[in-house]
């Protein structure tokens, strides 16, 4: 499984939106994720 962390804030625009896209998507042409071994780093 792959995982994927956002903001609240992002989280909470996607449902509105009713979608969620990664900002890192248009900045870096794609969205980061990390397995489960990796997001604690990643939350740090």
């Amino acid at each position: 499984m792959i995982y994927h962390v956002t903001s609240a804030a992002q989280w909470a625009a996607a449902v509105e939106q009713g979608f969620y896209e990664a900002p890192s998507l248009a900045t870096e042409g794609f969205i980061h994720s990390s397995t489960i071994d990796q997001v604690q780093g990643v939350l740090q």
